[in-house]
């Protein structure tokens, strides 16, 4: 049955655990539709897709972090009541906490574990999100080519601007408006990071362990963006990651 949250969820069925692949502020799903062929076979992947792009775009983006979350949870009671865990890179990792908190109160399951990718803990609420949720033209632009996110021809293009520039600002948003309701967790929150990453503090990073009671950290190389930039190494951990609980179960 296709679900309008979960790209390919026409293929969806019954493996044993579903990984849920929460994209950062202005991405898309489509960063993960590769990642199923690298992954265990006892994995599913699920790339979530959010309002307001692709498929979605005539729905707009709800007013809140929190608001989100319930939707998702709310049409999704089949996926989260079985066992399933989260992947969120950067803010990405923020929506996938609320989607875990929320869940936890509503069906009182937790994640299996909750990755969290390039992020600083939910409380820090990142600086570029208060800047860019109102930033003009010409300082996503500037912004886009720092971050080397999107091909300088396809930037200029104005049908591309018209596209691309609210959903940024509108992801953004939500980010910047968020407000932290903290829930302390059983299973396992691991922190996957670039300790030379320029946009984020380890120590804010670290503050994850505030959230749960079995807190790791894995060091993987690439940058901000190193979900991406050493996509092998990170799948790798996550595959171990997946074999280890499953091996820790009575």
């Amino acid at each position: 049955m296709k679900n309008k949250w979960i790209i390919g969820s026409d293929e969806i069925n019954d493996k044993e655990i579903s990984l849920l692949c929460i994209p950062y502020a202005g991405a898309s799903a489509s960063l993960f539709a590769k990642w199923q062929s690298d992954f265990e076979q006892n994995i599913l992947i699920c790339p979530i897709l959010l309002p307001f792009r692709d498929s979605r775009r005539k729905e707009n983006m709800p007013e809140s972090v929190s608001k989100l979350a319930m939707d998702f949870i709310t049409e999704n009671a089949e996926l989260l009541t079985k066992p399933y865990a989260i992947f969120g890179h950067c803010t990405g990792a923020i929506l996938g906490y609320e989607i875990a908190r929320i869940a936890k109160k509503v069906y009182g399951v937790e994640p299996i574990f909750l990755i969290v990718s390039s992020s600083q803990q939910p409380a820090i609420v990142p600086e570029e999100a208060k800047v860019m949720c109102d930033a003009d033209d010409a300082v996503i632009m500037e912004y886009l080519i720092n971050e080397n996110l999107v091909e300088k021809e396809i930037l200029y293009i104005p049908e591309f601007i018209e596209y691309y520039f609210p959903i940024l600002r509108e992801d953004f948003r939500l980010y910047a408006n968020y407000l932290v309701t903290k829930e302390k967790f059983k299973c396992p929150i691991i922190a996957m990071y670039d300790p030379n990453d320029s946009k984020i503090k380890e120590i804010n990073v670290l503050g994850w362990n505030q959230y749960t009671e079995q807190f790791r950290k894995i060091v993987v190389r690439g940058g901000h963006y190193a979900f991406l930039n050493n996509e092998k190494e990170l799948i790798s951990s996550i595959n171990q990651i997946v074999n280890e609980v499953k091996r820790r179960k009575p």
